[in-house]
């Protein structure tokens, strides 16, 4: 083993020791179950759902209308010419292009909003294990032992936050 591997062993077994001994315990907070729990996460979800759902509805009729021309168009296709069946191609074709923009365009908007909410809830959960003094906090983990769990504690916090407004103030 070369010394700079050794020197990074040594430096990581010091530092997990130092954590360990430490009065300041390790916590875990499920930032997911934070998003599906906490109030002011699952009111703003609903609010999202109600905002794209007229669209995504709206694009979802005109795919239904695009699949039945081109089924018309396939079943019609041997009595046409060849012209009327470029013709109609063409039709079919530039529908398509502009149904598979506004899917883009829907679906770029409502990543953009959950980016923005994403940054909220992540925001959120720091200030409010800032006020509860949490040392290191670990956003999930494979198993965490209830007393090192405080995603119920940090839920509790926004909670009692977004009583007073649509948007939790956290002291």
């Amino acid at each position: 083993m070369n010394i700079k591997k050794f020197l990074a062993v040594a430096l990581l077994v010091s530092s997990v020791a130092l954590v360990a001994k430490s009065e300041d315990p390790v916590v875990v907070v499920d930032v997911m179950r934070v998003g599906t729990e906490a109030k002011h996460f699952t009111a703003k979800q609903e609010e999202i759902k109600k905002q794209f759902e007229p669209q995504a509805k709206a694009i979802e009729e005109e795919g239904k209308a695009f699949q039945k021309k081109v089924a018309d168009f396939q079943s019609k296709s041997s009595t046409m010419s060849e012209s009327k069946k470029q013709e109609e191609g063409q039709k079919l074709g530039e529908m398509q292009q502009s149904l598979q923009r506004k899917q883009q365009e829907l679906q770029a908007k409502a990543q953009r909003v959950m980016a923005e909410v994403e940054k909220e809830l992540v925001d959120m959960i720091k200030k409010v294990c800032k006020k509860l003094e949490f040392k290191i906090v670990v956003p999930n983990a494979l198993y965490v032992h209830d007393a090192h769990d405080k995603t119920s504690q940090v839920i509790a916090e926004l909670d009692k936050a977004s009583k007073a407004t649509s948007t939790p103030k956290i002291a």
